[in-house]
């Protein structure tokens, strides 16, 4: 709650994450995590999170990613993920 009263929100990856997940189950949606490593130096270590909801986009129910985070990995759906580890809620 506090999160989205904040009128500068602070805050990492994971509570933006939580805040997405929170919001889009309330609102009766299916929702996951998401944890990517991206580190070339530290491909064992997930280096970010964000979340995906369940939604149906002309007519085909998809996943989508709806990352609330910021800084150089919001967004973080790219090519040489090292690793990738999903849980649905």
């Amino acid at each position: 709650e506090l999160l989205l009263r904040m009128e500068d929100p602070k805050g990492d990856c994971d509570d933006f994450t939580m805040g997405g997940c929170c919001l889009a189950i309330s609102l009766g949606m299916k929702a996951k995590f998401v944890a990517v490593a991206l580190e070339p130096e530290q491909p064992e270590r997930f280096s970010h999170i964000f979340a995906m909801v369940l939604d149906k986009i002309d007519g085909v129910w998809q996943w989508v990613n709806i990352d609330a985070s910021h800084g150089w990995c919001a967004g973080c759906e790219i090519d040489g993920q090292f690793r990738r580890y999903e849980r649905e809620l």
